[in-house]
Formats: C-alpha cells, structure tokens, sequence
C-alpha cells in the first residue's frame, strides 16, 4: 500500500466487510423438492450407507487408524463431540439430510428444537454457510433437595446428554462438513450428564 493509499485510508476510513459478521442471518426454511428427497433418503434406509461409514471411521480414529472417510472426536471440558469431513464418496446432500435426520431423531428422544438458522459469511476467498439445529433437553424435574436443612429447595433437572449443537458447513455452495456437539453442566442442579458413546450409537444405529 503506498503513502497515498494508507492517507486516504485515515481519512476515509475501510469499507472491507467484517468477515466474522454474518452476510446473511435466517431461519432455515426447507423447499418441497428438498423435503421430498430427504424423506425418500430416509424412508428407503439410504442414510444407512453413511451412519455405518462414521460409526466405522469413528472406532478406528479412537485407535488412531486411518479410514476411508474423515471423522474427527471433538473433545474438551464440558464438550463432546465429533465432525465428518464431507468425501467424494457421499452423495452431494449426504451430510446435509444427515443433518436433519439427527435433528429429527434427537426430537423423539426428550429434545426440543430450541433454535434452527442459516447464517452466510463473505470472507476474501470464499463463501461460508453454516446451517445450524441448536436442540435442549425438556427439562424434567426430577427431584428437590434440601441444602444445609435450609427450608429453600433448589430443583434437579434431567439434562439427558446435554444441550446439543449440529451444523452443517458449506463453502462457496459445496459440502465441505457437519460437526456434532454436546455441551452439558457440572453442576448440582442438574443430574449426572448421560454416556455420549451411548447417544453417538443410538443416533447412527
């Protein structure tokens, strides 16, 4: 940038658009050919294909073997999780559907559907999308408790596997990753967070 460039730059200030600001924020919202296609993924078992891929690469990246697709295990306090690199092996809206199948049956496991958004991010070399579902737990009370003979309860709530997160990730229109995140407490109000293996074989069995 020369003398000139960096004066007028003070003076007029940058227009460079803040790539960490959303370009676009909105709710996810699916067309009829889209939602005609997922069922028929779902209804003729094609998703089977693919939970037995991540369930496979998921096992041997615990022994750190390679794998024909990529599965990451996300792990950190109070975290956990896992993501699957999009292959040329998956069908283009593999991950996608993945997405909303996981979503769905998380619905029929005590879940509700607390937030679902898209949000699209300009950067300098490339388009971000990320889809997001973020579910929580019906929060069940489970019991009240009595602290120090205190007459004041403090109520116990069933946080099942935690609050959970799944995005779906494309760059410049094409699949590039889903991630799945359970976020869950340590704290005395809610009981013990459940097995996250046990959630992983569930949803992709």
């Amino acid at each position: 940038m020369t003398f000139f460039d960096k004066l007028i730059k003070q003076i007029f200030g940058s227009h460079k658009v803040n790539s960490a600001i959303p370009l676009i924020e909105e709710e996810i919202k699916r067309s009829e050919a889209y939602r005609k296609a997922y069922f028929r993924w779902v209804n003729e078992k094609d998703f089977q294909w693919l939970t037995q891929k991540i369930r496979e690469g998921y096992a041997l990246k615990k022994q750190n073997e390679p794998y024909d697709i990529q599965v990451h295990i996300l792990n950190s306090t109070g975290a956990k999780g896992f993501a699957v690199t999009h292959s040329p092996l998956m069908a283009e809206k593999d991950l996608q559907f993945l997405f909303d199948y996981l979503k769905d049956k998380l619905l029929n496991m005590g879940y509700r559907l607390y937030t679902s958004d898209r949000r699209t991010f300009d950067h300098t070399n490339h388009v971000e999308s990320i889809e997001k579902h973020y579910l929580k737990p019906i929060n069940t009370k489970v019991q009240s408790i009595e602290e120090n003979n205190s007459p004041q309860n403090k109520a116990i709530f069933d946080q099942r596997y935690g609050n959970i997160l799944i995005e779906y990730i494309t760059i410049d229109e094409k699949p590039s990753f889903l991630r799945f995140m359970t976020h869950y407490y340590s704290d005395f109000l809610y009981t013990p967070v459940l097995s996250f293996d046990e959630l992983f074989d569930t949803l992709l069995n």
